[in-house]
């Protein structure tokens, strides 16, 4: 940069690249035939962010009562629909609007759906 370029704090640089997300795999979805990989994706990301045990079974996190425990209540169903969100949004939109997945409540709900729509009965290699 010549001495007659300064930047200035805050200004933003002609050179600036947009980063482009790019998914680790591809959503889940009928064409693909992914739901062992994609599972085993979930639950890594999710696990590593302690999201996992909301979706693996029913009673590993236990509902608190809203009213005796307003803020663990509260903490619970934002975790809870933080995990069935990413869940969602990681599944062919057109397959998630098919098949509603929206209506599912919970994430475990969610992840018992998703197995009876996209797993295949039988050994996977």
């Amino acid at each position: 940069m010549s001495s007659d370029e300064t930047t200035k704090p805050g200004d933003i640089s002609k050179d600036t690249k947009e980063v482009e997300y790019t998914p680790l795999q591809p959503k889940l979805s009928k064409t693909v035939a992914n739901w062992d990989t994609w599972l085993w994706d979930m639950e890594m990301h999710l696990g590593s962010a302690g999201f996992w045990d909301y979706i693996k079974d029913a009673t590993t996190v236990l509902t608190l009562h809203a009213e005796y425990q307003p803020l663990a209540s509260a903490n619970f169903r934002a975790n809870s629909n933080a995990a069935r969100c990413f869940f969602i949004v990681n599944v062919n939109p057109k397959e998630a609007q098919q098949y509603n997945l929206l209506a599912e409540t919970t994430p475990y709900e969610l992840r018992v759906h998703l197995k009876q729509i996209y797993a295949k009965p039988g050994p996977t290699l």
